[in-house]
């Protein structure tokens, strides 16, 4: 492997990794066995684990985000069904079949883990989860616009409420090893903001 090539799969490596050990418990010397790369590759790259998980974090929600960009085009159909619809594309990645366990959110896993001694992936952590939350209120605004949800709702509030009660639906998931906490939350989700016509 060339050295240019050692980063991105530091960063491949980290993807698949930390979502299922976590933060802690996934050691320095784990991610550079399963990577194949030098040691010296790894801090000429990144400073420290946290610079790492950070790095990790940023990559994994720009993947997110352009799924999530997909449902934001208004030529996509009607905004609550494209709200639906991302929901169910978060279900059907999180419990892909052939999958041993379900993996839940990387940066739900990371949020749970950051200490007082990781402040620095505590604020990239809070960041994306802003960038995150902005994304849904456009959809949520899109929504009102159209009059499938209630306009006199704040559409930052109401994203806000999503997303929590996302990454709490997938965390259910991830624990029980079944995919009806996610479904069953989507589903109350959508008959409590979603207007019936």
């Amino acid at each position: 492997m060339a050295r240019g090539d050692h980063k991105e799969a530091l960063i491949r490596t980290g993807l698949q990794l930390l979502p299922k050990t976590g933060y802690a418990g996934t050691g320095l010397n784990e991610i550079m066995q399963a990577a194949g790369v030098p040691k010296g590759s790894f801090y000429h790259y990144f400073g420290s684990k946290e610079a790492f998980a950070q790095e990790v974090a940023r990559r994994y929600y720009a993947a997110h985000r352009e799924f999530l960009q997909t449902f934001l085009a208004e030529s996509a159909g009607s905004a609550g069904a494209r709200l639906a619809a991302y929901l169910k594309g978060v279900h059907d990645d999180v419990v892909a079949p052939g999958q041993d366990r379900f993996p839940g959110c990387l940066l739900g896993g990371l949020a749970l883990q950051v200490t007082d001694e990781t402040l620095a992936l505590r604020t990239t952590v809070n960041e994306l989860f802003a960038k995150w939350r902005a994304q849904l209120a456009v959809l949520v605004a899109q929504a009102q616009a159209a009059g499938e949800i209630d306009p006199g709702r704040d559409p930052d509030a109401l994203a806000g409420f999503i997303l929590a009660g996302l990454e709490g639906a997938l965390m259910q998931t991830r624990l029980t090893g079944d995919g009806e906490p996610l479904r069953e939350w989507t589903r109350q989700l959508l008959d409590s903001v979603l207007l019936s016509d």
